[in-house]
């Protein structure tokens, strides 16, 4: 019963006792009080469950839209990468990609929390973590690939076939762990996602 239907009612057999002279007793009234406040509690708690049903879902969205659109932009970009044939962005000439782990030391195969390659339009650029946000260089400018509602937990680059000491075709793991924003009651969304991508232009040795 809605706490409206309640009232309607509750109006009517007050009024049909008025209306007969009759009364209600006190203990009467208090279990009627009573069972309006249960019922007024009742429906407020459902309220409150739909509405942090409704934040929660909200939430899990948000991190999802950004998990796919990151997932997408970062494979478009790696795969399209170039070989650096003068060693503009990359260390030597021949590589197609080089990651890191402190910015400093750069490895054409291996592990890392970045990555540098040159782009599809010839520009140098990177994929690494600030902070807790995702970011990336190109050419001298550095754009947030995440938002601030957004925690990366943990970023990891793998390159393989980079060099031209190989006849590999060069491919690229990446694994990103993304956290949602944090509700009032605690909860906090969390994904993670791991892709492998091969250059599109085969790897000929020069």
């Amino acid at each position: 019963m809605t706490p409206h239907h309640f009232l309607s009612k509750l109006s009517r057999i007050l009024f049909n006792s008025m209306k007969s002279g009759g009364g209600f007793t006190l203990p009467e009234l208090l279990v009627s009080l009573f069972i309006f406040s249960l019922t007024i509690a009742g429906a407020g708690a459902l309220l409150v469950s739909a509405i942090s049903v409704q934040k929660r879902s909200g939430v899990e969205q948000e991190l999802m839209d950004q998990a796919s659109y990151l997932a997408e932009y970062m494979s478009r970009a790696l795969r399209q990468a170039k070989k650096d044939l003068g060693a503009a962005c990359l260390s030597q000439s021949g590589r197609n990609y080089e990651v890191s782990n402190d910015g400093a030391s750069w490895l054409v195969n291996g592990s890392g929390d970045r990555i540098r390659f040159i782009n599809k339009d010839g520009q140098c650029q990177s994929f690494f973590l600030e902070g807790q946000r995702m970011k990336e260089r190109v050419g001298l400018n550095e754009y947030y690939l995440t938002s601030d509602n957004l925690q990366v937990a943990r970023l990891g680059f793998y390159a393989a076939g980079a060099g031209q000491e190989d006849n590999l075709q060069p491919r690229v793991t990446f694994a990103i762990e993304l956290r949602g924003r944090v509700l009032q009651t605690g909860f906090q969304p969390t994904t993670y996602m791991q892709t492998t991508v091969s250059q599109r232009k085969i790897d000929v040795p020069n």
